[in-house]
């Protein structure tokens, strides 16, 4: 408790020193926390350099492994779909596609013949590659198969 000006005085020479150490201690801490700042944005800036390189090789070398897939597949897969290595998985599928040049005139060939099942208000090419393509041929309609390659690591 104080009880004459000198304590008082000393009082508030201490809260002075106090208020000094306090000042000091977060001087330190923002230095510090500038410090640590810098260094995580060079880590950050070294990672975000580090993922950007990965994903433009990702890239290429999916679009080289696609393009081999699409190659050599026939000759590779020994006559199956897909291979299965300890590091992932290339396949091929197939898929149908229909080559509609005059979009129109198939529609109206279609309600010609009443084959209203293959329309919508364009062709329904959904049903269209179910059909022959003797059947696809008379509606001006040609079909194609297409492989497209594909593979996961592991």
């Amino acid at each position: 408790m104080i009880t004459n000006i000198e304590q008082a005085r000393e009082a508030l020479a201490r809260l002075s020193a106090i208020e000094g150490e306090k000042d000091l201690v977060n001087r330190e801490y923002k230095e510090d926390i500038d410090e640590l700042a810098g260094q995580i944005q060079i880590l950050m800036d070294g990672r975000d350099c580090l993922l950007a390189e990965r994903k433009k090789e990702e890239e290429v070398l999916s679009d080289d492994l696609k393009t081999y897939i699409l190659e050599n597949w026939k000759r590779d897969f020994d006559g199956k779909k897909s291979i299965s290595f300890p590091e992932g998985r290339m396949f091929v599928r197939s898929s149908t596609l229909l080559d509609i040049a005059d979009e129109e005139g198939v529609a109206e060939r279609l309600v010609q013949l009443g084959c209203f099942e293959a329309l919508k208000i364009k062709p329904n090419k959904t049903v269209l590659k179910e059909w022959s393509e003797e059947r696809l041929g008379n509606i001006g309609v040609r079909k194609a198969v297409i492989d497209n390659p594909g593979f996961k690591a592991v």
